[in-house]
């Protein structure tokens, strides 16, 4: 696993490989106050002929940093917009 820091020294970006081959890649966004906002899985979907985003989560949180609701959401095939599965609030 490879990892790529932002200015803050937070995790902004992973890629794995497994033997030595690319197989994912995960981009990482923050909130102002460093939690984390959206985390996005890219994939090489050889139908698509190229990567593409697979999955996103993102995380709502409350004024004390905790967190309030996780969104999962989906990438169908050829969609440019990701579909909600999952809603949750805690």
């Amino acid at each position: 696993m490879v990892y790529t820091y932002n200015e803050k020294e937070q995790i902004s970006k992973t890629e794995e490989y497994e033997k030595g081959v690319w197989s994912q890649r995960h981009t990482f966004t923050y909130c102002p106050n460093g939690l984390l906002k959206e985390s996005i899985t890219y994939k090489d979907i050889q139908a698509e002929g190229e990567i593409i985003p697979v999955k996103k989560d993102e995380y709502l949180y409350d004024h004390n940093g905790n967190v309030t609701s996780q969104s999962l959401y989906d990438y169908t095939a050829f969609e440019a917009e990701a579909k909600i599965l999952t809603d949750i609030c805690f």
